[in-house]
């Protein structure tokens, strides 16, 4: 049976024990106040962990402070890839400028990841489109003009590898043998085994 004090002790606990929607609103709202009053949103984004729903709504609120910071919109879309929402990522992405010459690079690639994790999450809808294979066929390619290391390449011909093309994986391997000259001959014998695979479809036609 409770005594008179264990009565009296429980309004007080119950006031220490706020809901987890209040500390979120109230985190929210701390992170607006940060944001009005920070010098850049590069100071405030760097604090962001792993992402998660608190760090999306902590950008969006950092966006409608400054809705014309293409790099919190880009840092946007990289959360909302990490979290699997691919369509909207893909819209936000689209939406963005790349007129930037330190940012058209970085959207480009994020927008190929993109349509690559929407292939990988719906194959049977890429085989109907034909369109969506030409255009991440178009956008390894566009990643092939910029200064690449080749932990780079190597993932772009395995990305190649994904969506079925030999041959541009091939090519990549090529690329590869110069980039990483101490592995040459590795990098040489993927490339014909890929220009081997290319033409081993056209083979079995005739």
């Amino acid at each position: 049976m409770s005594t008179p004090s264990d009565l009296s002790q429980r309004p007080s606990r119950r006031e220490h024990l706020l809901k987890r929607s209040h500390l979120v609103l109230l985190a929210l709202g701390l992170l607006l106040v940060l944001a009005l009053l920070a010098p850049t949103s590069s100071s405030l984004v760097g604090t962001l962990g792993r992402p998660d729903s608190l760090s999306l709504q902590y950008l969006r609120l950092l966006i409608a402070v400054q809705p014309n910071d293409v790099a919190l919109k880009l840092r946007l879309a990289q959360t909302l890839l990490a979290l699997g929402r691919l369509d909207e990522a893909g819209k936000l992405v689209d939406s963005l400028p790349r007129t930037d010459p330190r940012l058209g690079p970085v959207i480009s690639r994020l927008a190929m990841q993109i349509h690559l994790a929407q292939y990988a999450q719906d194959p049977a809808r890429a085989a109907r489109e034909k369109q969506l294979v030409a255009q991440l066929v178009k956008e390894v390619e566009g990643q092939l003009d910029q200064p690449l290391s080749a932990e780079e390449l190597l993932g772009l011909a395995a990305s190649s590898l994904s969506i079925g093309q030999p041959e541009l994986a091939g090519r990549i391997y090529l690329r590869l043998a110069v980039v990483d000259p101490k592995q040459r001959s590795k990098w040489l014998t993927e490339a014909a085994k890929q220009e081997l695979a290319s033409s081993q479809p056209a083979a079995t036609k005739k």
